[in-house]
């Protein structure tokens, strides 16, 4: 692959548990690295994939203990080896909130996440909002704003202390096949530009289902967020399963979500130009319709409550 006038390789590490330690593999299964640390083994073999230019670090079968936060760089993908989440689980290690997140990008571009469980069972929760966010599993910030192209497919994240997947500025992010369950605050908190997001299923969280907060150009599509905690849960002003808010949110499409046994099913709070298509609400006491010339058509709201509608030139259809 060429960029820039350089060859980049293609590189491909294992880090494998062996007994009571840990072993760096490169592909010809040589030793490159033993050692009783999980996450610096994965963050040894993120180096050597960011020094050749491109490649994957796979993460072996089983529950394996992380101790600080594994760092992705750009042209990097951690995927688990068995394409099976549920078999390849990077627990957090010990009882602080950690940022940015079990698994971090910060300032890098062309990321892939997959195939791998992050539990954060036992993780303080975070209370009250603080900068920069901790307690995430997963987190991508870019506060330049020039990075991007983030793929995150066929995980799961269970019992984060604040957000299970956490978006901050960049573009060009797809999240797909993902589980997410016990987020104390948000499953999903997405403030990024062209971002898709389908087939995701989130239960028992305590703020929002999936937030697209300062989202520009993002959809949502094909995904069932159900019993939420009960309200307050991690939030202060309710339990919600969707919402699109925060300055700048423009043309957010939302089509076939289900939310069921919420506090509200969907709150449409600022923002033009949005469409919430083809959704069911059941079991909610209350939705909201808000910004300015945005549109609620074809859904269903089965004992969900009323629809409130706000804002100017904001239209309801066939509902």
């Amino acid at each position: 692959i060429h960029s820039h006038g350089l060859i980049r390789r293609f590189l491909e590490y294992y880090v494998c548990k062996n007994g009571n330690t840990y072993q760096l593999l490169d592909s010809s299964n040589n030793v490159i690295e033993e050692g009783s640390d999980f996450s610096t083994l994965v963050n040894d073999a993120v180096s050597l994939v960011e020094n050749a230019g491109l490649g994957t670090v796979y993460i072996c079968e089983g529950v394996h203990i992380a101790s600080s936060p594994i760092m992705l760089t750009s042209n990097v993908a951690l995927k688990g080896i068995a394409e099976d989440p549920g078999k390849v689980v990077i627990k957090q290690g010990d009882n602080q909130l950690w940022y940015p997140g079990v698994i971090g990008i910060v300032e890098a571009s062309n990321v892939e996440i997959a195939y791998l469980t992050v539990d954060m069972t036992g993780t303080p929760l975070v209370n009250g909002s603080s900068w920069p966010l901790k307690g995430n599993g997963i987190s991508f910030r870019d506060d330049d704003n020039n990075n991007g192209n983030i793929h995150i497919h066929d995980v799961r994240v269970l019992n984060a202390g604040c957000y299970g997947i956490k978006t901050h500025f960049g573009s060009n992010i797809t999240i797909h096949d993902v589980y997410i369950e016990g987020a104390w605050w948000d499953c999903m908190n997405i403030a990024s530009t062209n971002v898709t997001i389908r087939n995701v299923e989130g239960t028992n969280w305590g703020d929002v289902g999936i937030a697209m907060f300062r989202s520009k150009y993002g959809t949502v599509e094909n995904c069932f967020l159900h019993d939420a905690m009960e309200p307050p849960g991690g939030g202060s002003s309710g339990v919600f399963g969707f919402t699109i808010e925060g300055l700048g949110a423009e043309q957010v499409v939302v089509t076939n979500v289900t939310v069921s046994n919420a506090q509200y099913g969907f709150a449409v709070y600022t923002g033009t130009k949005h469409l919430v298509a083809n959704c069911t609400v059941t079991d909610v006491s209350a939705n909201v319709l808000g910004g300015n010339g945005n549109n609620v058509t074809n859904c269903q709201i089965i004992n969900g409550g009323h629809l409130e509608i706000r804002g100017v030139g904001n239209k309801v259809l066939n509902c």
